[in-house]
């Protein structure tokens, strides 16, 4: 009898598909999903429950954990059941989404299937349509209005590990993301992570140079500028880091960075927050405070304190508190959109400031440190050779020649140190060549600099001449870093032949010193 209620049991359960308690196993999905010609069961789309895993995946994560063409196609085959739609909206045990499964493996393939956006504008571009595909086209209109909404909110879903499938893709440097972002510009403004960045954030963050610069090339084209919304790029996350802020703190490709989002219209004092400016200051990182220069936003401040500002030889204000380490209700004025050249600002701005606040030791000492950053960068314009000059106004002309004028002063400090160092050991051959060389490139600069000053006034209102003057531009700090890179080659050959020198004198002290002790006891001898 027992063996005839086993039977039974088998019988039943071959019956049922291989169902345990009203489930399917997730061996009989995989194997109806391996298979092309094989029947799947449509009651389980959109519903999980019928399944029986233990992190209660779905039939599309089931498909997408294979991780094999066969099994994907089956499943984004369905995308035109009614069930669908809610098949993307199911998450597992870990709260991940299907999405999340395919942007692990950074599966396009299956992107490209559930949103076939650029199928749906060829076909309703495409002039001479067949029935076959207006049909297609209908079919995809009716999908699109129906998943649209979804795509958007299970695509920034957060799960227990912190992340979404957005920045999956980012942290996989997937181009696809600045493709999302043209067909869905409100993912701009979602939070994609446990600390609350938005795309252009968390792209800054991961240092992912190639999907930022897609998505500052869609701000260029006059059909996506008009869709992707600008307060993406003065996003705040949870812990009150802007896309600059973050930007600021790279080193590597900061200047890169935040030139892109000040030109597409970044604010530079967006919130009231730590100032983006002033911790590449702390950070030292030269080339991007010196972008924050010259692109910082030209917006209007309150009259009164443009007035102010303008008798202390600033631009404009800032204000920065918290991240610096000062105490929460204190609030520190410091600047961004400095001109080059305001020697003054680390003593009078910094006297006014602290005046105002009466603040402690420690908290003078970070203001004034601050300031000083600043005043000491060095202005390379390494990204001059990226600028747009026909569309720059007259006053950033003005601050690029005086950059560049300061730049040559300190190359001509940098020369006669040199001078002086090659005078006192004597030693180097040729040394009034060498000094004069370097006299006579300095020497050229500076007359094309000069020249440019004069013709600058009358020639700024033409665009093509703004376009001429850039690029001398260009050349005259591309000259001057040769030079300079000549110099620090010659400064290194000078301080190798300085501790020769030192070496030659020690020697020749310890050898007198012996002599000194040895000199009695020959003395003795004889």
């Amino acid at each position: 009898m027992l063996a005839i209620f086993y039977l039974c049991l088998l019988f039943s359960c071959h019956q049922n598909r291989f169902k345990i308690n009203n489930k399917i196993e997730v061996k009989a999905v995989e194997r109806g999903l391996n298979d092309p010609q094989g029947r799947l069961d449509l009651s389980i789309l959109g519903d999980k429950s019928q399944i029986e895993d233990p992190n209660y995946r779905s039939l599309t994560m089931i498909a997408l954990d294979m991780n094999n063409q066969i099994s994907i196609s089956r499943v984004t085959s369905l995308k035109y059941e009614s069930d669908f739609v809610k098949e993307l909206s199911l998450k597992d045990k870990f709260n991940s989404n299907c999405f999340h499964y395919a942007a692990r493996l950074n599966r396009k393939i299956f992107f490209d299937s559930i949103i076939p956006r650029d199928r749906l504008s060829y076909l309703e571009n495409k002039v001479d349509c067949t029935d076959l595909e207006k049909h297609e086209e209908s079919n995809l209109k009716k999908y699109f209005n129906d998943v649209d909404e979804v795509v958007v909110k299970e695509l920034t879903a957060i799960n227990d590990e912190g992340y979404s499938p957005l920045s999956l893709l980012i942290d996989g440097g997937s181009s696809f993301v600045s493709q999302l972002l043209s067909w869905y510009p409100d993912l701009g403004r979602k939070r994609l992570n446990i600390d609350g960045d938005n795309i252009m954030l968390y792209v800054v963050k991961r240092g992912r140079r190639g999907i930022f610069d897609e998505i500052i090339s869609l701000f260029s084209g006059v059909s996506h500028f008009d869709k992707l919304p600008i307060d993406m790029l003065n996003f705040v996350n949870d812990r009150g880091v802007t896309p600059l802020i973050q930007a600021s703190m790279d080193k590597k490709e900061g200047a890169h960075y935040c030139e892109g989002l000040l030109t597409k219209g970044a604010e530079v004092d967006y919130k009231d927050n730590f100032n983006a400016m002033l911790v590449a200051a702390f950070k030292q990182n030269k080339e991007v405070v010196e972008v924050f220069l010259f692109l910082g936003n030209g917006l209007e401040r309150e009259k009164k304190i443009l007035s102010l500002l303008k008798k202390i030889g600033v631009t404009s204000l800032f204000i920065f508190v918290k991240a610096l380490g000062l105490s929460g209700d204190l609030v520190a004025l410091s600047t961004i959109g400095v001109k080059p050249g305001f020697t003054q600002l680390g003593s009078s701005f910094a006297n006014n400031i602290l005046r105002s606040l009466k603040a402690g030791e420690e908290e003078e000492k970070m203001i004034t440190t601050s300031l000083r950053y600043i005043t000491e960068v060095e202005m390379k314009c390494h990204w001059l050779d990226r600028v747009d000059f026909p569309k720059m106004k007259d006053q950033f002309y003005s601050d690029i020649i005086t950059a560049l004028q300061k730049r040559e002063s300190l190359l001509r400090k940098r020369i006669e140190k040199f001078e002086s160092g090659i005078k006192k050991t004597d030693k180097l051959s040729d040394t009034k060549n060498i000094v004069g060389s370097l006299n006579d490139a300095a020497d050229i600069v500076q007359r094309q600099l000069a020249s440019e000053m004069r013709s600058l006034n009358k020639n700024l209102e033409i665009k093509n001449s703004k376009e001429v003057i850039g690029k001398r531009f260009i050349n005259f700090a591309k000259k001057m870093e040769l030079i300079e890179s000549s110099l620090d080659k010659l400064r290194h050959q000078l301080n190798i032949l300085d501790e020769k020198l030192d070496l030659n004198s020690r020697m020749n002290g310890i050898i007198g010193e012996m002599n000194k002790v040895l000199e009695p006891l020959l003395s003795t001898r004889e």
